[in-house]
């Protein structure tokens, strides 16, 4: 391989440089857009918290309502029932002196005590109904926490799977653009980009965009994809091959500098 002018040396010097800045300024999108992933999940920690504090308070408000409502109707229903009691008793005390009696209006007395026992059946018809409403009161409630609790368990697993999907981002960014550059000082027509790949239980596998991931009980992985842009084909490479690989290329790379190229590549070419 013939030696380099100092032209064109210098020219990749110069290159080197720009792909240095455009690095630093890379990670540096890549540490904003972490910190406002954090804002984000704060401010939706926050809010959930607000909204839990607002539904016990509401649930505790409406369970006292309740309460207090259910005290004033049972007392009611008391009073009423003392009353019927009463009535009924002085009925049958006038019912005993009319049989005594014989008097013709015994059927009146007959008739005001079937309004009792009518009034009566009305009575427990009432104390029924509020136990059901009571039942109903308390299944609204109990839909409440099991809403809240879903909701709960939902935006936890959102926090998990984007911390494992921003670690496996900040593992392998650097390597990817490591093995870039070793490429193309040892001028191998050669890139490599990366990809996440998710998948759950019964699941063959999904391919997944770093925008716009799919939520759940996923477990994530990086494929690294390799195009060689002389032959215009593409192959795909798991984490840990692509690891293997580049620890080969910084072997070669250090070889390369030390004897200012490479004979040939095909015996151990990890591109």
């Amino acid at each position: 391989m013939p030696d380099y002018t100092a032209q064109e040396k210098m020219e990749d010097e110069q290159a080197v440089d720009w792909d240095m800045a455009y690095n630093e300024l890379e990670f540096g999108e890549l540490a904003k857009q972490e910190r406002l992933n954090k804002e984000r999940d704060e401010q939706q920690q926050e809010e959930l918290e607000r909204q839990k504090a607002a539904m016990i308070e509401q649930m505790q408000k409406s369970k006292q309502e309740y309460e207090e409502q259910k005290k004033e109707a049972e007392r009611r229903q008391q009073q009423e029932k003392e009353r019927i009691e009463r009535e009924k008793r002085e009925m049958e005390a006038k019912l005993n002196e009319l049989k005594l009696q014989e008097q013709s209006d015994a059927r009146t007395l007959v008739q005001r005590q079937e309004e009792l026992r009518m009034r009566e059946h009305e009575l427990e018809l009432a104390r029924l109904a509020m136990e059901e409403k009571e039942n109903e009161h308390q299944r609204q409630i109990e839909e409440q926490k099991k809403n809240f609790l879903a909701k709960e368990r939902e935006i936890q697993s959102q926090k998990t799977n984007k911390m494992k999907i921003d670690q496996l981002t900040r593992e392998i960014k650097p390597l990817i653009d490591e093995a870039n550059e070793i490429a193309k000082q040892m001028h191998v027509n050669v890139t490599f980009t990366f990809g996440l790949t998710g998948s759950s239980t019964g699941d063959k596998g999904l391919n997944l965009n770093l925008q716009n991931f799919e939520l759940g009980e996923k477990q994530y992985d990086i494929e690294v994809k390799v195009n060689n842009l002389d032959s215009d084909e593409q192959y795909i490479w798991d984490r840990s091959k692509f690891k293997d690989r580049l620890m080969v290329m910084r072997d070669l790379l250090s070889v390369y500098e030390s004897q200012g190229g490479l004979d040939d590549l095909n015996d151990v070419n990890p591109f």
